[in-house]
């Protein structure tokens, strides 16, 4: 059904209370991943200033798209990074 939507769908990790910055996390991601797969189909779809070219404006947000992504990305890699490594015990 997502191909028929011309969509991608994105399995959420179950919840169980536990961790649910991870479960946040990955949400985030799904939702920069769409704004940046929206900016670039957005400026290919033939409607812009330019038709089919990208524009120097339209690459320009979504730069700032990919950016936002990224900062998802780095903060849910923070997170994990965090979870595999062991507490330390106090001395």
């Amino acid at each position: 059904m997502a191909g028929i939507l011309g969509a991608v769908v994105i399995m959420l990790p179950q919840h169980d209370g536990a961790e649910p910055c991870l479960r946040t996390g990955v949400m985030a991601l799904s939702i920069e991943l769409g704004d940046v797969s929206r900016a670039v189909s957005d400026a290919l779809a033939g409607t812009g200033e330019e038709g089919a070219t990208v524009t120097p404006r339209e690459a320009e947000a979504a730069l700032e798209h990919v950016a936002d992504l990224e900062r998802a990305t780095a903060k849910l890699r923070f997170q994990l990074a965090r979870m595999s490594k062991p507490s330390e015990a106090p001395p």
